[in-house]
Parts: structure tokens; C-alpha cells; sequence
């Protein structure tokens, strides 16, 4: 995934984009361990365990907000995409391929 300067890298250095919905849960669990919280042994215990214990819903209950949140984003993004494109292609006869 990208953001409007490239990729969105999380502090851990992965594609903060495509890091599935379960993966970014039991991730912010484990930061949070040190303040008190359950310790898991890891990214799959935790996964397994918060499953097992609040159910699997637990796992997507943020999926909510990330989409109301990135869809503003993807909406302005794909608008200014698609006029810069088709100004370059009427003016200068450019092909803009900014997706890539």
C-alpha cells in the first residue's frame, strides 16, 4: 500500500497497508504488554489466545474505523490521479501511470 509518498512503513519496517486486520491486532496488543496487558509469546499465541478468549471478532474490530478512515483518502487520491492524468494526456500527450 502507499500513502501520498510511497509506501506507509510501521515502526517494525513492514507495508503498514497489507498487514492483514489479525496481524495489526495481536501487533498492538503486544506493544501494549509492557502497560499491564496480557504477554504473548508471540504474533501466532497472540492471535490464538485473543480468539480463544474475547472471540474471533476481536480480531477485526478495528477494520471498521481503518476503512472510514482510509476511504477519504483513497477518494481524493483517485480524483487528483485521475484529473492529473487526463490533463497530461489532453495537454501534453503524456500516458501517466502514477500507480506504478
Amino acid at each position: 500500500g502507499s500513502g501520498p509518498r510511497g509506501p506507509r512503513i510501521d515502526a517494525a519496517g513492514h507495508d503498514a497497508d497489507r498487514i492483514p486486520p489479525q496481524v495489526s491486532t495481536a501487533k498492538a496488543r503486544m506493544e501494549a504488554s509492557h502497560a499491564g496487558a496480557a504477554t504473548y509469546r508471540s504474533v501466532a499465541d497472540a492471535i490464538r489466545t485473543i480468539a480463544r478468549t474475547e472471540g474471533p471478532l476481536a480480531l477485526v474490530r478495528g477494520l471498521p474505523l481503518l476503512l472510514l478512515t482510509n476511504a477519504p483518502f483513497a477518494a481524493i487520491h483517485f480524483a487528483v490521479y485521475e484529473r492529473i492524468r487526463a490533463w497530461g494526456a489532453a495537454k501534453r500527450g503524456w500516458a501517466v501511470n502514477l500507480g506504478a
